[in-house]
């Protein structure tokens, strides 16, 4: 994944995140910024508020667009008319940073938010809680649920048929115990679950397959395990769960055995589900007596710029493995990547480069390539 040296000039993307961490918009996590969700700034308004101030109902039904039965968002930017007099780049910001909410049309923060203020006294939980807790991924093509005092359990458990009604919530009991905190910088008000209580309902949620994600497979694994470890390992970076903590959140909710193997396959360094995916394809061609560490730093020079972090590393054989994700087709990085390599090369090290193609579609010859530098790296070094 791409970073961002210190001396070297932040991309627009990553002066975006500084922007909202300054504005309490990024929850606290261990890992850095990218690797957290930056809750939007846009509150759900009411339709009733709107015509109150004077807008006419074409207008709203123009520029808005419904969350829930009585609560409004402003349309994405990409179905607005043209000349509709919203600063493109502010709306851009205060819309967040989640991932694609799919039949659920808006991301999860806000319609958590528009759920919460519809049904008071309801406690957000599940993939909703996790997505206010920092969780970037998965979370906003799942519904939201409700936990309440009040209301009669309603709706299904399994995201594909709670997608068929995507503006209702899923409401259940609240949990013996539970005590809400109040993590939204945006809506302080707004109660959700701990993190280790959200953590333990979305993992039994993937393991029970009733939420779901694309995951290719990986020998020795199952699907549902592969989606396991990797939402563990988004936790150990999206917020500052700790592995304890998160075992001791999964009883009643997860088998302890099961949790235990979920979280021994699982490291805090993988900053993406696909450097997640990359360690699990990987994780049995070294030579015995040999592990892979995960975010490597290597330094050629004196200057700052002059290191780089491998995804994946055997320092030792001095094997590294990056995953390039989208941001590599950037001409500027894409010459970054090749002085990268050719230092490496210098310094002795066998690297090997993969991205979302290779990674899926032609797994085979990724296989070889690592297999390979493998051999060259063991026999260079007289093992």
């Amino acid at each position: 994944m791409t970073r961002v040296a210190q001396g070297t000039q932040a991309s627009p993307w990553m002066c975006h995140l500084m922007q909202a961490e300054q504005e309490g918009r990024i929850p606290p996590g261990a890992g850095p910024l990218y690797t957290r969700r930056v809750v939007p700034s846009l509150v759900p308004v009411a339709r009733k508020d709107l015509v109150a101030a004077g807008m006419r109902r074409s207008s709203i039904l123009s520029l808005y667009t419904p969350v829930t039965r009585s609560l409004l968002l402003p349309r994405p930017l990409a179905d607005l008319p043209e000349k509709h007099g919203i600063d493109g780049l502010d709306r851009v910001f205060a819309t967040g940073r989640g991932d694609d909410p799919g039949l659920f049309v808006h991301d999860i923060v806000s319609r958590a938010r528009a759920h919460a203020a519809e049904n008071p006294g309801a406690m957000i939980g599940g993939w909703a809680a996790l997505g206010i807790h920092g969780l970037p991924y998965w979370a906003d093509a799942a519904p939201v649920l409700l936990h309440s005092r009040r209301l009669s359990p309603s709706g299904p458990g399994r995201t594909a048929s709670a997608s068929r009604t995507p503006r209702r919530p899923v409401v259940r009991a609240w949990p013996k115990g539970v005590d809400p905190v109040f993590p939204d910088p945006v809506v302080p008000g707004l109660a959700v679950v701990p993190v280790e209580v959200a953590a333990a309902q979305c993992l039994a949620a993937v393991v029970g397959q009733r939420h779901t994600w694309f995951a290719a497979g990986v020998n020795g694994l199952s699907l549902a395990g592969i989606r396991a470890v990797q939402l563990i390992d988004a936790l150990r970076q999206c917020t500052v769960l700790g592995i304890g903590e998160l075992v001791e959140g999964c009883a009643r909710r997860v088998d302890a055995d099961t949790a235990r193997r979920l979280t021994d396959m699982s490291d805090s360094g993988a900053q993406s589900p696909q450097e997640t995916l990359l360690r699990l394809v990987v994780r049995d061609l070294l030579p015995d007596g040999y592990a892979w560490m995960s975010q490597v730093e290597v330094s050629w020079g004196p200057r700052r710029k002059d290191r780089t972090v491998l995804d994946l590393a055997c320092p030792e054989l001095k094997v590294g493995l990056y995953y390039d994700g989208g941001s590599h087709a950037d001409r500027a990085q894409r010459t970054t990547d090749f002085v990268q390599v050719q230092e490496l090369r210098d310094m002795g090290w066998e690297t090997v480069r993969a991205d979302w193609s290779l990674l899926h579609g032609d797994r085979g010859r990724y296989l070889t390539q690592v297999g390979n530098a493998l051999t060259r790296a063991a026999s260079h070094h007289g093992r």
